[in-house]
């Protein structure tokens, strides 16, 4: 690593040796000889004697006193040395010729490094980019040669000081000066970057800084005039060839204080992304005084760098305000595609504040229009012993929080239609009515969530409470909860600080304490189901009672030790886990398999230990909406009072089966506390609020799977497919216009979703698993289940129950001349072959038989996919021997279809399935109908297996190729 100041002024000039890469290099001659400098050959592979020679003609140089001639330079002084290169003032011998300039800095590589190959390359590799930028913020290259065999670079001096050691004589440069500093540096990398270069070195150390002085020569470190960046030594194209490709895959490049962290561990995988974190860095210490990550244990540092968030410069620096501190934390993001993607799109915001305006950065969360100075602000922080992905299942659950900070339970209520919905609380606080507007929730898991609160009455205008994990080494987690308040009135002024610095800080310091001890510890599986604040105590009656039935479910149930985990659970998990036990979880917490869970919780209703009930789920904002003890209870269609919705039931995936403790084991306070956080809704990865016009990066980490992303406001869904194999960690969703193109699939792991505003109504924009990853256990899954067929015979689906509306893909498979084969083969036969084929089509997918008669079959598939791979099965069979395709016909379509579940079944009846039936009739042996729903193209690798007959506009005919076809 090279670090080098083309400068000089009064002060002392550091010399500073970061350590050397080991890259390669080039060279090429230029200029005369100088009478006291040996004649060198001019080649890359050079004798001994030659380099020894070079070695010790350099070596004289560096400790000889100056001026001395080099070629046409005569080498003033010394003024700066890096672990590859020497740097000198020099002044030109043309300094008569016009335009020249006098004054240059002149760049030898280093007496012990100069026998190197490697290092001559690479010190014509850095001439050759830096004659490629043309740019007022980069210092210029004169010159690239050699005397005498001896490489250098000439480029331009600048009268002045570096950036490191005006940070050393100034310490903090205070925001405005350390904006126009910044604004010239990314000013130059945005022309590297353009051309395809990054710098990979960015650091105050290569910032060189023009200074004025005062008439007694002090120097005056307020003023400055352009800001250059220098030392292009690491720098490379960030698409270059093999021949180009200098550096080792592994090494590490760069100077560690400031590297982003994927150049700490795989320097060839960077791009000019690490330039901007590496800016970032060099305005945070600018601003701050200080490094945001700084240790003298390199491999402790470049774990601090990949793995910890730094403290918000707001919570340092007094007069650094939000928009700044947004900046600066977007561009140290250790996800490349979590910060700006080039230098020029940090530019634009660094300019913004330059001409306090908004940046593309909106506050969060969003606030009313304020004066600054009436608004308060609290911030307390805290190092946990746990990581955020621990503790945010306990943070995220506002509900028990608000509990233990002994909040009263509001009422909620909505106004408005659905594009405007309004949530309205009321409490009571100390015998006083309190009013509030209740916007929503804005939350990214495992890293920060934030609520706004407007009052009507009260001492406070309005509150926003904001939480964020910020990650650090060693499995820590530093928590940082703010607070924005607006008082209002003479009352509101004096009672903040008590409330806010006194009050709320103390008790948050034990609820966090408590949050801490619950997420280190792993005695109790359920630790995140524990209350906040005093543990459930149990009468002697309830306990009594809970006994007792547990004693009673160990004739049915026999794995003892499970049992005495559940009795544990119930005694202790908190009310409003008891309240609303979701089996799914249950199981985890009990540390079981899902079956065997569920025939524990059916016998533990059974025996009075539980009380089961049903929520019927919005399928937009899929929060229950209701709840009712028996499935004779639910209507046909249900409302949605936060959505302002009416909708049809799905009870195959919108009625959730729930269990809650029984009131004669424990007196639950069911309370809600709070009705919009994390907690409410576990299948919402990232929520938030979207002003007009507004864009949002959600930032976060996903694992292979199908995602959605979507507002309640608008009926505009779009699915996200993450996949191990794809290519992009970035996407654009775009809401209130038709987008062109779906979005991408997404490689998995950390990804950013830009969703963009562009409608004039607030939107409230939810990143979602979908809903084929609910984990949910429904109605119908209920309806099948054995051990509840037998213990609650009143509570299984009627047949006119409606289960689901929808798409079915059909694969209708029929015996052409159904007499002759009857009357040759026998309806034993015949019964033999249907049994065959319906298990080689429902072998490994899923599928229902939608109508079966005694010579044909009509499957309906939820997945165009898994009828092909049915269909793919069949030809194959027939290929092989194993399957008398001639004897059949076939028919392939789409259409919407009718769902109920029957007893452990699942019926599929409809239009659809009438038409498809009727159809197959008509069909040829050996020969398949396509129905116009479903196109050739969607057929994929079938349409190697088929020989298109006939077409027309409803339906196309295909032979099916045997094996000899």
């Amino acid at each position: 690593m090279s670090s080098h100041d083309y400068t000089k002024n009064s002060s002392d000039i550091p010399t500073r040796v970061d350590g050397e890469m080991e890259v390669e290099y080039s060279q090429t001659e230029a200029h005369a000889n100088t009478p006291s400098a040996p004649s060198l050959p001019d080649q890359t592979q050079v004798s001994d004697g030659v380099i020894a020679s070079q070695m010790k003609w350099l070596g004289e140089i560096a400790s000889s006193d100056l001026p001395i001639k080099f070629g046409v330079y005569q080498l003033v002084e010394k003024i700066g040395s890096g672990g590859a290169g020497v740097v000198f003032r020099a002044l030109s011998a043309k300094e008569s010729s016009p335009g020249v300039i006098s004054q240059v800095a002149v760049k030898l590589l280093r007496p012990e490094i100069v026998a190197s190959v490697s290092a001559r390359k690479r010190f014509e590799k850095e001439a050759r980019l830096l004659a490629e930028i043309d740019s007022e913020y980069v210092t210029a290259l004169i010159e690239f040669g050699a005397v005498s065999g001896i490489s250098f670079i000439a480029s331009e001096f600048v009268e002045g000081i570096g950036l490191n050691q005006l940070i050393k004589e100034k310490g903090a440069l205070g925001v405005d000066q350390s904006l126009a500093i910044m604004s010239d540096l990314l000013s130059a990398l945005a022309v590297l970057h353009d051309k395809g270069v990054i710098h990979r070195d960015v650091k105050p150390g290569n910032m060189l800084l023009s200074l004025p002085t005062s008439a007694t020569g002090k120097t005056d470190f307020s003023k400055h005039g352009a800001a250059k960046l220098a030392d292009f030594g690491l720098a490379r194209h960030i698409e270059q060839s093999d021949s180009m490709a200098m550096t080792r895959q592994t090494a590490t490049l760069g100077t560690p204080l400031y590297m982003a962290p994927e150049q700490q561990y795989e320097s060839r995988s960077v791009d000019q992304r690490a330039d901007v974190y590496s800016a970032g860095v060099t305005l945070y210490q600018m601003i701050a005084g200080i490094l945001p990550f700084d240790n003298e244990d390199s491999v402790v540092l470049a774990e601090m760098h990949r793995v910890e968030r730094p403290r918000p410069l707001s919570s340092i620096c007094d007069d650094v305000g939000e928009a700044l501190s947004n900046v600066v934390a977007k561009s140290l993001e250790k996800q490349p595609q979590h910060r700006y993607q080039h230098a020029a799109e940090m530019l634009a915001d660094i300019q913004c504040l330059i001409d306090k305006t908004p940046t593309s950065l909106r506050p969060y969360p969003a606030i009313p229009e304020s004066n600054a100075a009436e608004v308060k602000q609290y911030q307390f922080e805290w190092e946990l012993d746990a990581t955020p992905q621990t503790l945010w299942p306990l943070v995220g659950d506002t509900d028990r929080v608000n509990r233990a900070l002994g909040l009263p339970s509001p009422t909620f209520s909505h106004v408005g239609k659905r594009e405007s919905r309004t949530t309205i609380a009321e409490a009571k606080f100390n015998g006083m009515k309190v009013r509030w507007k209740e916007h929503p929730f804005q939350w990214i898991v495992n890293r920060e969530l934030s609520v706004l609160r407007e009052f009507e009455a009260g001492p406070f205008e309005w509150v926003t409470s904001t939480v964020e994990l910020f990650p650090l080494a060693g499995n820590r987690t530093r928590l940082v909860h703010r607070f924005k308040v607006k008082p209002r009135g003479f009352f509101g002024r004096l009672l903040t600080p008590f409330q806010f610095a006194f009050l709320t800080k103390g008790t948050l310091t034990k609820i966090y304490q408590q949050i801490e001890a619950l997420a280190h510890s792993d005695a109790a599986p359920w630790k995140c189901g524990c209350p906040f604040g005093n543990p459930v105590k149990l009468s002697a009656t309830s306990r009594k009672n809970l006994n007792q039935r547990i004693e009673a479910m160990k004739g049915s149930i026999g794995n003892s030790a499970l049992l005495s985990r559940l009795s544990q659970l119930v005694a202790e998990v908190a009310d409003p886990v008891a309240a609303r036990l979701r089996p799914h979880e249950l199981a985890l917490q009990l540390q079981c398999e899902s079956n065997e869970l569920m025939d524990v919780c059916f016998q533990a209703t059974k025996e009075g230990l539980f009380s089961l009930g049903w929520e019927i789920i919005c399928p937009a904002c899929r929060v229950a909406s209701q709840r009712v003890g028996m499935v004779s209870e639910i209507e046909s269609h249900a409302n949605c009072e936060a959505c302002d919705m009416r909708f049809e039931v799905d009870f195959a995936n919108a009625v959730e089966l729930v269990f809650k403790v029984h009131p004669e084991i424990r007196s639950l306070d069911e309370h809600i506390y709070c009705i919009g956080g994390p907690f409410h809704a576990p299948h919402v990865i990232a929520q938030n609020r979207l002003q007009p016009r507004q864009d949002v990066d959600i930032c976060t980490q996903l694992l292979p799977g199908g995602y959605e992303i979507g507002c309640s406001q608008l009926d505009q869904r779009t699915a996200v497919e993450v996949r191990e194999s794809a290519l992009s960690q970035r996407a654009e969703v775009s809401f209130g216009i038709q987008q062109a193109d779906a979005t991408p699939d997404m490689a998995s792991g950390f990804v950013t979703i830009v969703a963009s505003n562009q409608t004039d109504l607030e939107l409230n924009v939810r990143l979602e698993n979908s809903r084929e990853n609910s984990t949910a256990f429904t109605a119908a899954m209920a309806s099948k289940h054995p051990v509840f067929q037998k213990l609650f015979p009143n509570q299984l689906l009627r047949p006119e129950q409606l289960v689901e509306v929808g798409c079915k893909y059909f694969l209708g498979v029929g015996l052409v001349n159904a007499d002759q084969h009857f009357e040759s083969a026998g309806d034993v036969k015949v019964h033999q072959w249907l049994t065959n084929l319906r298990d080689q089509i429902m072998a490994d997918v899923t599928c229902d038989v939608a109508a079966d008669s005694d010579s044909g079959l009509v499957f309906a598939f939820d997945r165009l996919d898994d009828l092909l791979s049915s269909f793919a099965r069949l030809v194959e069979g027939a290929k092989q021997g194993k399957f008398d395709i001639e004897k059949w016909g076939f028919l392939i379509g789409a259409g919407e279809a009718l769902s109920s579940q029957q007893g452990s079944s699942k019926a599929t009846f409809g239009a659809s399935v009438r038409r498809y039936r009727q159809r197959l009739e008509n069909a040829a042996a050996g020969y398949l109908i396509l129905d116009a729903s479903v196109s050739t193209e969607q057929l994929g690798e079938l349409n190697d297996r088929l020989a298109i007959t006939d077409s027309g506009d409803t339906e196309a005919v295909f032979k099916i190729k045997t094996a000899n076809g």
